[in-house]
C-alpha cells in the first residue's frame, strides 16, 4: 500500500466490524496512519513533522464547522471534498496536496454543507448523536 487511497480501499473492503471507534484511540494505529501519510508525500518540515494546518474547527451543540484556508493558486472547480464520520479529506489542491482533517467528534457523513468564501472553504457537518440507551449483555462461562 503506497498511498492513502489504497489503504482506504483495502480498509473498506476488509470485513471489519462497522463500529471501530475504539481503534481510533490506539496510539500505535495513529502512528501507523501518520507513517502512511508521510510516505505518500504529505509534506513535512525539516524536523520531520507536518506543518501546522491552516484550518480551524468550531464546535457547536449539534454541529461542527471547519474553516480551511485554501492555498494560493487553488482552482475552485478542482476542489473535491470527502467526509467520513471521523475525518474530512480535501483533494484537488495545488501540487496534488491532500489535506486530511481529524474531527473531534463523529459526524453524520451524508449531512454536509460546504462553500467557498474569501479563499476559505467553510464546511458545516452535523454531529452524530450520542447513544443514550444501555443494552444488557449476558456473561457466559
Amino acid at each position: 500500500m503506497k498511498n492513502w487511497d489504497d489503504f482506504e480501499k483495502w480498509f473498506n473492503n476488509a470485513n471489519f466490524p462497522k463500529n471501530l471507534e475504539s481503534l481510533r484511540e490506539i496510539p500505535v494505529v495513529d502512528n501507523w496512519i501518520n507513517q502512511i501519510k508521510q510516505a505518500t508525500g504529505t509534506p513535512v518540515n525539516k524536523h520531520g513533522q507536518r506543518p501546522k494546518a491552516s484550518y480551524q474547527i468550531k464546535e457547536g451543540k449539534e454541529s461542527l464547522e471547519i474553516i480551511y484556508q485554501l492555498p494560493i493558486g487553488y482552482d475552485q472547480d478542482e476542489i473535491i471534498l470527502f467526509v467520513r464520520e471521523d475525518f474530512v479529506k480535501i483533494e484537488g489542491l495545488p501540487d496534488q496536496h491532500i489535506e486530511l482533517i481529524k474531527l473531534p467528534k463523529l459526524v453524520k457523513t451524508k449531512e454536509c454543507r460546504a462553500k467557498i468564501e474569501e479563499d476559505q472553504l467553510i464546511i458545516r457537518l452535523t454531529k452524530r448523536p450520542r447513544p443514550v440507551k444501555f443494552y444488557r449483555h449476558y456473561i457466559t462461562n
